[in-house]
């Protein structure tokens, strides 16, 4: 072929390429809605025959501390708490959907309420809260064929046993370190103080109260543990040293959308403006949070951040958008969406820390809750 032809050609290949541009990316809207689905079926083939989710099996060497049985226990009620919700909030057009959520209750009310493991491990706390919060978004909605009554009977019951589990200092923790006493004496978690009230707030809305001394003293201890920067120290203990690593804002980052929640549920002076900015830190600041992401011993990243704080984060964000009007933040919602993708699995799942075989099941649930959110209605 001469010369002048070759050109010719060349030519008209590059103007038919520029005529027939290479289609968009997909936008994080719709990449977060393929990725929602995706994880709702991830959860629908992870189910356990008994109903629960998740495992005490792990293929690392080196894991968290968990109580044989008592621990896994724990884990396993929470993670089939925070399944259900899950399973609760979806719409997928997928017939599995209604006997998985009936299997998940099912196995939560039959097992009975999680339980302390020993003295000084306290994950039930875990498993109570989420099992709680499942239980009360039943009864507000609730499912064919099931039993409101033993539904009710059982948040009664899972609220006798958070009271029990409060620590001396009012809020909640999930060890005691300290003298292993009945009533925990090891300092309160700010975050799993904010994750029970959270709970228990729920529960207030579905008919299911707790004692007003019990709400009043975990309110004091939160309140207690935040700061004039608005974050919030990692435990009571950490009170005396608010500028310490994992008390700054980048510490804090993950766990000051459930902790302004929580305060903002009962009414406790946190507003939109407060909680909004919140969500705005968790963005800007994300880099911190990600970089400890599926790092086995906890707290070694920067700021002290331990993995499984990542999708918590961002499902409580999503928590706290819920009650925001969607123009106020729609400007970050794309990323958000990216910060829960940037954990998606090529199996659908999502898991941000190595927790046994608890950590996908979890994570996933976490992500499902967080995108349900996000993403704006369909069109």
């Amino acid at each position: 072929m001469k010369p002048a032809a070759v050109l010719i050609l060349g030519l008209a290949i590059l103007a038919r390429a520029a005529e027939d541009p290479a289609p968009a990316p997909p936008s994080a809207v719709e990449r977060g809605r393929a990725a929602l689905a995706d994880g709702v079926r991830f959860l629908l083939s992870a189910q356990n025959v008994d109903g629960s989710f998740g495992h005490h099996a792990q293929a690392r060497p080196y894991a968290i501390r968990a109580q044989v049985p008592g621990g896994h226990r724990a884990f396993k009620a929470a993670t089939t708490g925070l399944a259900l919700l899950a399973l609760l909030r979806s719409d997928l057009d997928d017939p599995r959907l209604a006997a998985a959520r009936e299997r998940a209750l099912g196995y939560l009310l039959t097992r009975g309420p999680a339980r302390r493991a020993d003295g000084d491990e306290i994950y039930a706390v875990w498993g109570l809260a989420y099992a709680l919060q499942a239980m009360s978004r039943c009864l507000a909605h609730p499912l064919p064929g099931m039993d409101p009554d033993a539904v009710r009977a059982h948040a009664e019951r899972i609220v006798d046993y958070l009271a029990r589990y409060q620590t001396v200092d009012g809020g909640w923790t999930y060890y005691d370190f300290n003298a292993q006493t009945a009533r925990p004496s090891g300092d309160s978690m700010s975050f799993t103080t904010a994750t029970v009230l959270i709970a228990l707030a729920e529960a207030r809305a579905a008919g299911v109260e707790a004692p007003p001394g019990t709400v009043a003293r975990a309110l004091r201890s939160l309140e207690r543990s935040r700061t004039p920067e608005g974050t919030y120290v990692y435990s009571f203990d950490w009170r005396y040293r608010p500028t310490a690593p994992i008390n700054r804002r980048g510490g804090s980052l993950t766990r000051t959308p459930a902790c302004d929640l929580a305060l903002h549920l009962f009414d406790r002076g946190i507003d939109a403006s407060t909680m909004g900015k919140g969500i705005r830190d968790l963005l800007k600041m994300a880099p911190y949070a990600r970089m400890a992401l599926r790092r086995p011993v906890p707290h070694e990243s920067w700021y002290a951040v331990s993995g499984y704080f990542y999708l918590y984060g961002y499902y409580y964000a999503a928590e706290v958008l819920r009650r925001l009007p969607r123009e106020t933040w729609e400007d970050v919602r794309d990323g958000l969406i990216e910060e829960v993708l940037f954990t998606r699995q090529p199996d659908g799942s999502f898991w941000d820390y190595p927790l046994y075989g608890y950590a996908k099941p979890y994570g996933t649930a976490y992500a499902v809750l967080a995108l349900a959110e996000y993403l704006p209605p369909p069109r």
